[in-house]
């Protein structure tokens, strides 16, 4: 939810330059672990929000099909956001990032404006553009 802006622009972004579309889910391994699950409730908290990130990218995968995107491919990762979509973007050879932040989630984000900036500026620095 709050994240329709971000995918809509994605979509239209591959449309526009016939690029493969990859829908990326960074399972936040910070923000589950600063609720102090141990054992059975940490792994059933990642699988739970593995499942929500499969289904999410598999309707927004499905959009774009429908909407003319001929290569689209979904990618789910545990970790840190901040080291993990850095990782992504080398492994997968990215050379477009588009960033979001849903509304409704603000008072969570991960990034201030100022992180969010040195953040794009670490990739830009790489020679990926970022649109956000």
């Amino acid at each position: 939810p709050g994240a329709e802006e971000t995918v809509q622009r994605a979509i239209n972004l591959a449309l526009e330059s016939g690029a493969k579309l990859t829908l990326c889910q960074i399972v936040d391994t910070d923000f589950v672990d600063r609720f102090s699950l141990r054992g059975s409730s940490r792994k059933a908290a990642y699988q739970e929000i593995t499942e929500m990130a499969e289904f999410a990218l598999m309707m927004i995968r499905d959009q774009a099909k429908r909407e003319g995107v001929a290569d689209v491919d979904t990618v789910i990762r545990t970790g840190g956001v901040r080291r993990t979509l850095h990782q992504l973007v080398d492994e997968l050879g990215i050379d477009m990032l588009v960033l979001g932040r849903p509304k409704k989630m603000a008072a969570q984000d991960v990034f201030n404006q100022k992180r969010l900036d040195a953040f794009v500026a670490g990739f830009e620095e790489k020679g990926v553009q970022v649109s956000r």
